[in-house]
């Protein structure tokens, strides 16, 4: 069963999201996503990943501590700039073998 985690920002803030995988488990070689969109809707309006190969942080994700499955996401104002404020649906999600599993999910509100 995934965390549920809700939070608000205001548009031009920037703003970190920290995640502990509870249990605690190792996510050495993970792909990992971190995805905001609108409400109903599958499209996702902002991406942040890490994977084998893609540097710590280069997208907005890094592993805080790959032996216990700690994350944190940062949502910089350029890169959430072009979201009207209202409510997103926000998703943590791990990808192997083709298959998702979603770690987290909630609700990002953006205020003015």
């Amino acid at each position: 069963m995934p965390i549920i985690q809700n939070f608000s920002l205001c548009r031009n803030e920037d703003g970190t999201i920290t995640f502990y995988l509870v249990p605690a488990q190792p996510v050495g070689g993970w792909s990992v996503q971190y995805t905001l969109s609108r409400r109903n809707d599958a499209t996702a309006m902002y991406t942040a990943s890490i994977a084998s190969g893609i540097t710590n942080g280069a997208s907005g994700l890094t592993v805080l501590n790959s032996g216990q499955g700690w994350f944190r996401v940062t949502l910089n104002t350029s890169g959430i700039s072009g979201l009207v404020e209202g409510n997103y649906a926000s998703k943590l999600t791990r990808t192997d073998s083709g298959r998702v599993t979603t770690m987290a999910e909630g609700f990002l509100k953006l205020t003015p």
